[in-house]
């Protein structure tokens, strides 16, 4: 008796059961899609924070190079200057020594040094 009253049901309404199965087949599908998008934006939400983070290592680790770099630099600029400093003293004693050695042989040997200045620079020494 109720099989009959199902059948007779189903047999009446069978385009509106139709329906309805569609319906709740397509929401149940909508609500798989939508779980699917969810755990696919939470994966990519993830990996994105994880790129971020990789890239700030990277950001600090270039600017600890840079920062090495910039201080090596500024160590062999400053001892490039003192080399430098030290070069032009001992230029300037050695000038002074050379000018007091050429004011002594002017007034003492003037013969020698204009031998001196002959070989040195190959000039002739015309009288």
């Amino acid at each position: 008796m109720i099989k009959q009253k199902i059948t007779t049901f189903v047999i009446s309404n069978w385009k509106e059961l139709l329906i309805f199965a569609c319906l709740l087949a397509v929401v149940l599908k909508t609500q798989m899609d939508y779980r699917a998008i969810v755990k696919a934006y939470d994966v990519s939400k993830e990996e994105m924070r994880l790129q971020i983070e990789s890239l700030k290592e990277i950001h600090a680790e270039e600017l600890r190079l840079r920062e090495e770099a910039l201080q090596s630099y500024r160590d062999t600029i400053d001892k490039i200057e003192k080399n430098y400093l030290l070069s032009q003293q001992s230029l300037e004693a050695e000038q002074t020594e050379k000018t007091q050695r050429f004011e002594k042989q002017f007034s003492e040997d003037k013969e020698a040094l204009s031998e001196e200045i002959i070989d040195t620079f190959g000039f002739e020494y015309v009288e």
